[in-house]
């Protein structure tokens, strides 16, 4: 309940996380008075999810000038990082042709996410996995062997010990062949071509 002179706040144990500043000058607290201040906590890639006790020490003198100290505990609880993934443009392409399929993957900070396993889909089938590179982005090159229409492509992170799993999904529109027969007759019928009629 004193006057406090020389307030300061400083970093006892960062229990392995990176605390700034290490130290903050509060100057002087009259009796009943509070004042407010913030250290900024990053969890390094080396630190496993969990909860952590920082300790800080706070350190004063009172109205007789006698230094004292006072030892704090906050609580910190480090959570996977958030990812997000996107995938390139899918064009419509013909049955038959190869397409280059590349995806994306960002951690929460908007950072790229190396040597990760990206898993791709076309519908509820895998076409494919590729390892991010240094730029985030996984690539597969896959030959469209299905029947003409829409289909649905995913791109999916399954996450790791530090980050949370993600995906995207973009459309691609699978196109029909065009059929040309050339005859050396005229006004020839073709039947049973898929059961459908040419001339």
């Amino acid at each position: 309940n004193d006057d406090m002179s020389g307030v300061s706040v400083s970093v006892v144990d960062s229990a392995g996380l990176q605390i700034t500043p290490q130290w903050q000058s509060l100057g002087d607290i009259v009796a009943g008075g509070t004042k407010q201040t913030t250290f900024s906590v990053m969890a390094p890639l080396t630190v496993t999810v969990g909860s952590f006790n920082i300790q800080f020490r706070v350190s004063y003198r009172d109205f007789m000038a006698v230094s004292h100290t006072e030892d704090k505990t906050a609580s910190v609880v480090v959570a996977k990082m958030g990812t997000s993934i996107t995938l390139s443009h899918l064009s419509s392409v013909k049955i038959g042709e190869t397409l280059m399929i590349t995806a994306r993957l960002l951690d929460g900070n908007g950072d790229p996410l190396q040597g990760q396993s990206i898993q791709f889909y076309l519908g509820l089938n895998r076409i494919g996995v590729a390892t991010s590179d240094s730029s985030g982005n996984a690539v597969i090159s896959y030959r469209v062997v299905v029947e003409a229409g829409r289909y649905d492509v995913t791109s999916t992170y399954g996450g790791s010990a530090d980050c949370l799993s993600c995906q995207a999904t973009s459309t691609l529109i699978a196109n029909p062949l065009t059929l040309t027969i050339l005859t050396p007759y005229m006004n020839v019928e073709v039947v049973a071509v898929n059961k459908v009629l040419y001339k």
